[in-house]
């Protein structure tokens, strides 16, 4: 299992990552020069006696982000580390210290059947013909680490139950002698020959299987390709696993909406301008 800055278990792989961007425009800023990531059991700038753990080669995984993995040491202590990241931007020296937290307890005495569960979703709107990530955040319990979970998205749509209206013509105040009625038995939708007319509508929910999302630290995420999507609100429904337990957790609802340009304000309308 890997973990992250958060919380990390001795005996298991911690991901320590760094992104740099410009502060100006936010784009991605360019590496070169990297050096190796050292770890230390202090601050080592602002605490006296640091002592280097170990050094990390790290990767560069995209423009303006890499990557350390370091498998932490069953012997470890309980505690705050420390990595320091030098390398060069634009020909510029840059040292950046962060730190993570290594957890050695991995005994836990909750009873896990009596998990609440508040999961938040971001975001809860998006438009067709993009491409976004849907992120949940587990807010409680209090713990950071998303347990392994799967997602299936529903779809309810009312479907119309469509039949062809007949009136009968015979009855009281109808002569069934009069050669100007219709000479049939019946009056077809007597307003709209021809068109059927909702009786009944019934709801129809179609969904997927539940299907594997990944999961990092409080967080979990699927890429969402919303395009060619038919608009609508759509439900997501999460399936959480821990231990022994299996729990569908209610369904959070996801808007996709199509791009209606009508909507803007902002829009010039010559009909509307002041001479």
């Amino acid at each position: 299992m890997e973990f992250g800055r958060k919380l990390s278990f001795i005996g298991h792989t911690v991901h320590l990552s760094i992104t740099i961007r410009n502060r100006l425009h936010k784009d991605v800023s360019m590496f070169s020069d990297i050096e190796a990531v050292k770890i230390y059991d202090k601050h080592p700038t602002k605490s006296v006696g640091a002592q280097l753990i170990t050094t990390v080669v790290p990767t560069l995984i995209a423009p303006g982000r890499m990557i350390a993995i370091w498998e932490i040491p069953a012997t470890l202590a309980r505690g705050t580390y420390f990595d320091e990241w030098n390398f060069k931007v634009k020909g510029i020296s840059v040292k950046e210290t962060k730190q993570f937290f290594v957890e050695t307890d991995f005994t836990s005495f909750e009873e896990i059947i009596t998990n609440d569960y508040k999961i938040t979703l971001n975001p809860t709107t998006v438009f067709t013909d993009s491409k976004e990530y849907i992120r949940f955040k587990m807010e409680k319990p209090e713990t950071t680490i998303f347990p392994k979970a799967q997602i299936r998205i529903t779809s309810v749509a009312k479907l119309d139950i469509r039949f062809t209206l007949k009136i009968r013509k015979t009855g009281p105040g109808l002569d069934n002698n009069n050669i100007n009625q219709i000479d049939s038995d019946v009056f077809i939708n007597a307003l709209f020959p021809g068109e059927p007319v909702i009786i009944a509508e019934s709801p129809v929910v179609i969904e997927s299987e539940f299907l594997d999302i990944t999961s990092f630290e409080d967080t979990a995420y699927f890429l969402l390709d919303a395009v060619g999507v038919t608009p609508g609100a759509y439900n997501l429904q999460l399936k959480i696993f821990q231990g022994e337990e299996e729990k569908v957790l209610r369904p959070m609802g996801l808007r996709i909406n199509d791009s209606d340009l009508a909507d803007s304000l902002s829009l010039f309308d010559p009909r509307t301008a002041s001479l």
